[in-house]
C-alpha cells in the first residue's frame, strides 16, 4: 500500500470498540476530519457574504467534537453580520454552532478556529455538514479547489444521492435546518476540519 492510500486505513485493535478506521489526513494535522486535502488546494475562492457553505464528511470513528477550523487565505474587512462556523447532521439538523469568529476570519494566511457551543458526539459511520458563514463588506477568502470556477459540474442528484459541498445564499444565521437536495450545488471545496 503507497504513502498515498492511507486515508481511512484500518488499524489492528481499535480502541474504544472502534473499527480501528482513522482519517489520516486528518490527524496528521491534529484534526479529527478534514474538507480537503492541503496539498490540493490551489484556488482562493472568496467566502461570498450572507453564502452559507456546507460541505460533507463521514466520521471514520466514533468522534467527539469541540471546534470548527478554517484555512483563510485572504483576509475580510468590515464585518456586517455574523461570522461563525456549524456542524449539521447528514440531513441537515444543526448539531452546535462556534462562538463568534470575525478575527479569525480577518486573518490573512491563517488555519484558524473556533469553539462549538456545545461538543457534538458523532458514530462511525454518522455523516456530518461542515459548514461556513460570514458577513464582510469586502469577502476573505479560503484555500480551496474549484472545478472550472462555475456551479455546473456536481451532478444535479449529487452523488448517490448525498450532496458533498453545497450552499444557500441570503442567509443571515445559520438556520436550524436546510433540506441538502434543495440546497444549490458548489462546484469545489474548501480547506475546512474537525477536532
Amino acid at each position: 500500500m503507497g504513502r498515498g492510500r492511507l486515508i481511512g486505513r484500518r488499524l489492528a485493535g481499535g480502541a474504544g470498540g472502534s473499527s480501528g478506521v482513522v482519517d489520516l489526513e486528518a490527524a496528521r494535522l491534529g484534526l479529527k476530519g478534514l474538507t480537503l486535502q492541503p496539498e490540493l488546494c490551489r484556488d482562493e475562492p472568496a467566502l461570498g457574504s450572507g453564502n452559507a457553505l456546507y460541505q460533507l464528511r463521514y466520521a471514520a470513528e466514533p468522534l467527539s467534537l469541540t471546534k470548527c477550523w478554517v484555512w483563510v487565505r485572504g483576509a475580510g474587512a468590515t464585518s456586517t453580520g455574523s461570522n461563525t462556523m456549524a456542524l449539521y447532521s447528514a440531513d441537515g439538523v444543526k448539531l452546535a454552532e462556534t462562538g463568534d469568529m470575525t478575527s479569525v476570519f480577518t486573518s490573512a494566511n491563517t488555519f484558524g478556529f473556533g469553539t462549538l457551543g456545545t461538543q457534538v458526539d458523532l458514530d462511525e459511520g454518522d455523516g456530518y455538514y461542515i459548514g461556513i458563514l460570514v458577513h464582510f463588506s469586502s469577502a476573505p477568502t479560503a484555500m480551496g479547489a474549484l472545478q472550472g470556477g462555475a456551479n455546473v459540474s456536481v451532478p444535479a442528484g449529487g452523488f448517490n444521492g448525498r450532496y458533498t459541498s453545497i450552499y444557500a445564499t441570503g442567509q443571515t444565521s445559520f438556520p436550524a435546518s436546510f433540506t441538502p437536495s434543495a440546497l444549490n450545488r458548489n462546484s469545489g471545496g474548501y480547506c475546512a476540519g474537525v477536532s
